[in-house]
């Protein structure tokens, strides 16, 4: 059991990156006009997976920043168009064990997070933008983790666009015949620069 929560723990802790986002109601931001194309120069998060199955408890955290980034969103009278924004990300993951913390482990991460082109539609309301999917996810029922919608408190300091969104996902996984209860939370600080 302790392996299988440890694999569903590392394998959610991943999908922090895919899923919908809600509105983070906290603090304040400035809200200008986000139309244009944005440039995409980084991405912060941190994550908290926990998997709870046959009576057991497993928590995975990851913080990771993003390297290599790159693409860009242009923004236009409520429509958006992503050429794909890939990047690099490289961090941390732990997976705690609370009944036996020798099971606990930390490990280095590093990987690759290709670009998806994406389009759909947006809305500005006060300091929040909502979007009809995600700038790097698909938007089709082929990816389970895709969101009908996503969205984040957002300012615009000087010429970059700081996007906070968080992630609360609670779900039923079944892997290799166990079921288990995942949940997905994070917070994630995305930044793009206004094109010239």
């Amino acid at each position: 059991m302790k392996r299988n929560a440890l694999i569903l723990c590392l394998a959610a802790a991943f999908s922090s990156t895919m899923i919908a986002c809600k509105k983070d109601t906290s603090g304040g931001g400035a809200s200008t006009t986000v139309d244009g194309t944005w440039n995409f120069v980084s991405l912060e998060a941190d994550t908290r997976v926990t998997v709870s199955a046959q009576g057991e408890t497993q928590i995975s955290t990851s913080h990771y920043a993003s390297t290599k980034a790159s693409g860009s969103v242009t923004m236009l009278n409520g429509k958006y168009s992503s050429d794909g924004m890939p990047y690099t990300a490289s961090g941390t993951v732990s997976s705690d064990d609370p009944l036996d913390p020798e099971n606990s482990i930390s490990l280095p991460l590093d990987f690759d997070m290709p670009g998806i082109k994406s389009s759909g539609t947006y809305k500005v309301i006060g300091d929040s933008l909502y979007t009809s999917g995600a700038f790097a996810t698909p938007n089709d029922a082929t990816n389970s983790n895709a969101p009908t919608t996503t969205g984040g408190k957002f300012r615009i300091s000087n010429d970059t666009l700081i996007l906070t969104s968080t992630v609360d996902i609670t779900q039923t996984v079944v892997q290799n015949g166990i079921s288990g209860k995942v949940n997905d939370w994070g917070v994630m600080v995305t930044k793009l620069v206004k094109k010239k």
